[in-house]
């Protein structure tokens, strides 16, 4: 568990495959909103009624 540092939280994911997309989603949507960030694009914002 030490090698997986903050990885370990994911552990419980590898018993319910279907769940990994869920998972990771929060980590995609960093991973993309970082991307456009450095690329130069402009930020989404969203409101709700």
């Amino acid at each position: 568990q030490e090698d997986l540092g903050d990885g370990v939280v994911f552990e419980g994911v590898a018993k319910f495959p279907v769940r990994v997309k869920c998972a990771l989603l929060g980590w995609m949507a960093l991973k993309d909103a970082l991307n456009t960030h450095s690329e130069g694009g402009q930020a989404h914002s969203v409101t709700h009624e």
